[in-house]
């Protein structure tokens, strides 16, 4: 979180940099949703085999721009999705905008924000908790992993990004770095990611690093990305000897816009290295149809396997017993989405899910998961 001091200097520093004409900018949005979801098989945000209130996101967020070339923007976020996260307020990003660099004749612009910043991570995490803005109601699990306890790890960090963009040609690049301080995972942030309660002790995040370079081209007809995540983990837990992970995800990005039709994907590679090294892939392609301004309709084929040498899961099932489908998830979904005006909204969506290792450990404690399964999610918004 921004401290006094730290806004002080950063003012102060913007003041140096000869920027520091008022202007006294803000803006306030906010947004409210609230989804049903109805599975069979395997729980899904709450009870969802007996239909699923508990998927509710609401939101603030905030943008002040007290001199030239200096911003401070936040978002206060409450969102209930089972028993994966019980909507307790909390702060999603809060950080100071410095605009180092700034030439309007090219479009090129550097800057630095420091605080809790928001992870550049393929093309929809920094906008993944409002439901208008990303393409679906669930993202694509091979990505974005909902309920496999990465959620809050992936979004934001405290820390420093340092951003640049420029026009050359046809073509319009971002490029963001984000660099993490070191933190401890919190007692909820470890449930998440051990699907229930863990042993006591630590789990300690360091050399954390995500970047990310973007480009465009002919005014966002074309956009491709890559993304690289990097970290070590240290866990100190009760019962265990002391382990070490280097984890990474080299993730690739692309897209395709015209009038009425977008085409896009994206392809991940995840890398746990500790005594062995283990690899899990996964990716999707989507496809939206605008039938006409405010109705959309979307198809999705995606697949994630939790170890790319044994995507049927059937070594897995071998050495330990265990269903050999808890060891993938490959996904089939359509949807249509109905943007009634400016401000609301209402979603609708199916997904014919071919195995469970997508499924959220936390929503089916005592159950055995199931394949193959299938989920309904319906899910109206309000913004302004």
């Amino acid at each position: 979180m921004i401290n006094r001091s730290l806004i002080a200097f950063i003012a102060s520093l913007a003041a140096t940099t000869g920027q520091a004409e008022l202007r006294p900018d803000y803006q306030v949005h906010g947004f409210a949703a609230q989804g049903f979801v109805l599975t069979d098989g395997n729980n899904l945000f709450g009870d969802s085999q007996d239909g699923s209130f508990d998927l509710r996101e609401m939101g603030i967020n905030a943008q002040w721009q007290p001199l030239n070339g200096f911003g401070i923007s936040g978002q206060l976020l409450s969102r209930r999705a089972g028993a994966v996260d019980d909507g307790s307020p909390r702060v999603d990003f809060l950080f100071a905008d410095l605009a180092l660099q700034q030439m309007a004749t090219d479009g090129r612009e550097v800057g630095l924000r420091l605080g809790r910043v928001k992870n550049p991570f393929g093309l929809f995490n920094e906008t993944r908790d409002v439901v208008f803005a990303r393409p679906s109601i669930l993202l694509p699990q091979s990505i974005y992993y909902d309920g496999e306890g990465l959620r809050s790890l992936l979004f934001s960090v405290d820390g420093v990004q340092l951003y640049g963009q420029f026009d050359h040609g046809a073509h319009f690049t971002q490029v963001t770095m984000n660099y993490a301080l070191n933190f401890t995972l919190s007692e909820d942030e470890k449930r998440e990611l051990f699907g229930g309660t863990p042993p006591a002790g630590d789990v300690r995040v360091s050399r954390y690093s995500v970047t990310r370079a973007m480009t465009d081209w002919q005014a966002g007809v074309f956009r491709t990305a890559a993304t690289l995540l990097t970290a070590r983990l240290d866990l100190s837990l009760q019962g265990m000897p002391p382990q070490m992970f280097d984890a990474s995800i080299a993730l690739f990005s692309a897209r395709w816009n015209l009038a009425r039709l977008s085409l896009f994907g994206e392809y991940s590679l995840v890398t746990f290295s500790g005594e062995t090294t283990t690899r899990s892939d996964g990716g999707y392609l989507q496809g939206e149809y605008r039938f006409s301004p405010g109705l959309t309709g979307f198809a999705r084929l995606g697949a994630r396997f939790l170890d790319r040498n044994d995507r049927d899961g059937s070594a897995f099932a071998s050495a330990t017993g265990l269903p050999a489908h808890t060891r993938y998830g490959r996904a089939a979904a359509t949807g249509l989405r109905w943007q009634i005006d400016s401000q609301w909204g209402i979603s609708g969506e199916w997904h014919a899910i071919n195995g469970s290792g997508t499924v959220p450990a936390l929503d089916n404690p005592d159950s055995d998961r199931e394949s193959p399964w299938h989920a309904l999610l319906i899910m109206a918004g309000y913004r302004f």
